[in-house]
């Protein structure tokens, strides 16, 4: 089993750590707090919504846990097997992203539930999203004959009804795209 060591305690709080390992778990071992209270973070992760890294007074690394969302970003280094990075380097050129972003898209559909969109799926909804423009457009111009007292294959109301359902996938792809693109910057 790797060991896992934790600098930075000083005796005060190492004698606190064991008192309350002792209350909680009927031994006063730091370890076995510590241990108990990482597998506690598999089954319940929404537990701790950031974990911030900063130094004390003396330059020791500490960390904090902040449930309090900002608009700070953090940088996170992360390392993988040869077969991982290179997955995840052919994946984000597939998908027209860096692999820093293909990873940060990995993870935001993990912690969200929510699927990240690619910039290859925004350029097509963006493309999606300008060619039931240009249908909405033309079905303006068949109205515009209809009023007119021309003929054409289809009823006004059925125009407005197509309309209707063209100006709302319009606005959904749009906020979709714009939310996709706040989240990178």
């Amino acid at each position: 089993m790797p060991k896992i060591d934790v600098y930075g305690l000083n005796r005060t709080e190492l004698a606190a750590l064991r008192e309350t390992a002792q209350k909680q778990l009927g031994k006063a071992s730091v370890s076995l707090l510590a241990k108990t209270l990482l597998l506690g973070q598999l089954s319940n992760p929404a537990s701790v919504t950031s974990i911030k890294v900063s130094e004390d007074e003396e330059g020791e690394p500490t960390a904090t846990t902040d449930s309090d969302d900002d608009d700070s970003k953090y940088r996170l280094e992360v390392r993988l097997l040869p077969q991982d990075y290179k997955y995840i380097r052919m994946a984000a050129q597939l998908q027209s992203m860096s692999a820093n972003a293909f990873a940060v898209s990995i993870l935001r559909h993990y912690i969200d539930g929510h699927p990240t969109l690619s910039d290859k799926e925004a350029e097509a909804l963006y493309q999606s999203n300008y060619q039931l423009l240009r249908i909405g457009r033309n079905l303006n111009q068949i109205a515009r004959q209809l009023n007119a007292g021309e003929s054409a294959s289809l009823t006004t109301e059925e125009m407005r009804q197509l309309r209707t359902i063209i100006e709302k996938h319009t606005d959904v792809v749009g906020d979709l795209l714009l939310a996709n693109k706040r989240r990178f910057e």
